[in-house]
């Protein structure tokens, strides 16, 4: 993982955001300028959100991973130290042992020495006698007592007992050093084993950390540029959006010019189909349909319905597209209303709102005798051209 201190990691961050950003103002005009920036700036920010999400959770897994990491190399730190501390004590003891044996086989040696030179002092004391202080003065029938019965021989060797008994203990002694030395030696060896495989499980934990907190950091990296470039895109599409708007305020009104209506049987309607829909109305009522109906409107009407529908915005009235609108209504001046030459048709007082409807049936069994023809997203719109 890269080791940023502190402010510095995020500025190295923010750079390459900023470095996306710039790449993406290029081409973000081109972008913005769409047949309907409206709902491309709304597309693009349910995309913000969705990265604002995953900078968020990217985040927080890159500080808890970064503490991850730290706390695995402070372990790392502290078993190095455990193991350097007991490879030292493994060689300390190695070498005690080392000497605990070589002053075993010295003192080994000395109790053998001792034990050969006592025999032979005792062989020539027997054979040869001997004059000590120490040694009590013994008659000439004593001594031939001693000569018979080995009493030089059994004194000297008890002379030289004591120093044999003294040298043996010694060496018992040794011997157990010996042994404690090397039982030390061994449990330091595995104690030094133990670090060493503990030692090396963190130091891999702790690389596979910093792996997975480098994948974290390059994709974090990644939603911060697209985020950004998102921004200059979300911009851009404000502009077009102002500026269109701006355009239909000034001249976006369309004017439909005079529309001759007249009244058919309660609807009104242009002359020109005047004749046909009174026609028709009849018609429905002869059969038992109670049709009625809201025809002509003019471009102030056309107008309260789009804020009504669409929003009160200019970009809303004049540009937005009628299917984005709730419900479909069409811009000022595309209304077949506004020429006189649609009909939105009630049934019993109700607006028809079902192709299951009984007048949306008759109607789509009668109508198009009459020259009207239904919207079919609408089944209550009928036009002279479907529209």
């Amino acid at each position: 993982m890269t080791n940023f201190p502190g402010s510095r990691r995020w500025l190295c961050l923010l750079a390459a955001a900023v470095a996306a950003a710039t790449l993406a103002s290029t081409a973000a005009p081109a972008n913005a300028v769409s047949s309907d920036p409206y709902k491309e700036q709304q597309n693009v920010r349910e995309q913000q959100k969705v990265i604002n999400n995953e900078i968020s959770t990217l985040k927080k897994s890159d500080a808890q991973l970064a503490k991850q990491v730290a706390d695995l190399e402070a372990s790392v730190k502290t078993s190095k130290s455990g193991y350097d501390k007991a490879a030292a004590n493994a060689a300390n003891a190695a070498r005690a042992s080392i000497l605990a044996r070589g002053d075993e086989e010295k003192t080994t040696a000395n109790y053998l020495r001792l034990q050969k030179s006592t025999k032979s002092l005792a062989v020539q004391l027997y054979v040869h006698g001997f004059a000590d202080t120490q040694t009590p003065k013994l008659t000439a029938t004593q001594l031939a007592q001693a000569a018979t019965h080995g009493y030089m021989g059994v004194l000297a060797v008890a002379r030289g007992q004591d120093v044999t008994e003294k040298l043996a203990a010694l060496r018992a002694q040794v011997i157990k050093a010996r042994q404690e030395a090397e039982a030390i030696e061994a449990k330091a060896a595995t104690d030094r084993a133990k670090q060493k495989v503990a030692l090396g499980t963190l130091q891999t934990n702790k690389t596979k950390q910093e792996r997975a907190a480098g994948e974290v950091e390059r994709r974090l990296e990644a939603a911060l540029a697209e985020s950004a470039a998102l921004s200059v895109i979300d911009k851009a599409l404000s502009k077009e959006i102002a500026r269109r708007s701006k355009g239909s305020s000034a001249g976006g009104r369309i004017a439909v010019g005079n529309v001759n209506t007249v009244n058919a049987r309660g609807i009104t309607v242009a002359s020109s189909i005047g004749d046909k829909v009174s026609a028709l109305m009849d018609k429905s009522k002869e059969d038992g349909i109670a049709l009625g109906g809201y025809g002509y409107r003019n471009s102030s009407q056309q107008v309260a319905l789009r804020k009504a529908h669409c929003g009160s915005s200019n970009y809303d009235i004049y540009e937005k597209p009628s299917n984005q609108c709730h419900p479909p209504t069409a811009r000022p001046g595309a209304s077949m209303h506004e020429r006189g030459l649609a009909i939105d048709f009630t049934y019993q007082g109700s607006i028809i709102t079902s192709q299951s409807n009984p007048a949306f049936k008759w109607l789509s069994a009668n109508a198009k005798t009459y020259g009207l023809y239904n919207l079919p997203s609408e089944p209550w719109h009928w036009s002279t051209n479907g529209n």
